[in-house]
């Protein structure tokens, strides 16, 4: 009766179109797997940029900040931050907003997401290390994207 009314109870008109039904399923679904076992062993196998301070001790020059990651339009900067192994960082250079050179010795400690901590006695700023080479780094912090050379 039902057949007679236009209705019917399954998805293929045909076995071709069946099979062909199965292999794009089959397809896609293998499709998946892999990308999500590519996701998978990505997030696991991810190493931090930055494991200690040993990495990035040493004098590193401020050549520029950026809102964004590829540099574009940045602001050049005159500063050398000096990390020591001990867990201080010297911070010296001009500094635009006091418009006069100073130096700041901080505080650093490194998290296991190569994220960088800097503290004083105002708090506590946190820069993620985007970028590190043995001559240049690139820190995501409060204010967007620093770009550094190693001295």
């Amino acid at each position: 009766m039902s057949e007679a009314m236009g209705y019917h109870f399954h998805a293929y008109d045909d076995e071709r179109s069946k099979g062909e039904y199965m292999k794009y399923k089959s397809i896609f679904s293998f499709a998946f797997l892999l990308l999500g076992c590519a996701f998978m062993s990505a997030a696991v196998y991810a190493e931090p940029v930055v494991k200690d301070r040993s990495d990035i001790a040493g004098s590193w020059a401020l050549e520029k900040t950026s809102l964004k990651k590829d540099g574009k339009n940045g602001n050049k900067e005159v500063a050398t931050w000096v990390f020591h192994t001990d867990g201080t960082v010297v911070i010296s250079g001009y500094n635009k907003f006091l418009k006069k050179d100073t130096e700041f010795t901080k505080s650093y400690e490194i998290d296991e997401d190569s994220t960088i901590h800097i503290k004083d006695n105002l708090g506590t700023n946190k820069y993620r290390v985007v970028e590190k080479g043995d001559h240049e780094m690139i820190l995501k912090g409060p204010y967007g994207y620093y770009f550094f050379e190693k001295n």
